[in-house]
Parts: structure tokens; sequence; C-alpha cells
């Protein structure tokens, strides 16, 4: 964490799905935001957003996955 910001995305279907941040990090909701659009850029957050559906969230590691905002 070079600049103190976490290194992770998080898809959730509600804000209140989200679970606590860690330490000195908050969760950053990014707007717009179309689930259709972002699985047309990148065909492997389907099942991502899969586990979002299924488990109320899911996170994944910032590795090379882009949202919108980024």
């Amino acid at each position: 964490m070079p600049d103190g910001q976490e290194l992770r995305l998080a898809y959730a279907m509600s804000e209140t799905a989200l679970p606590d941040a860690r330490p000195r990090s908050r969760w950053q909701e990014i707007t717009p935001f179309s689930a259709a659009d972002e699985v047309m850029a990148e065909p492997g957050l389907k099942d991502v957003f899969k586990a979002a559906i299924e488990g109320g969230f899911a996170i994944v590691p910032d590795s090379g996955l882009k949202a919108k905002g980024k």
C-alpha cells in the first residue's frame, strides 16, 4: 500500500452488503457504473458479478481488472 489505499475492488448488490473496510481504509463508490458495460469490456468480471449476486458482494484484488473512474 504505497499510498495508503487498499488495492482491492468490491462489487456489491448494495452498499449495506459490503463488509467493513480494513483499518485506515474505506470503500469508495464508482459512479456511474454499468455492470453490463464492464462485463463487455472485461469478460472475466462475469464470475465476479455472479459471486456478488450469490453472496451479496465479491472482493477481488485490483490486479488489472478495470473499473470506471479508476
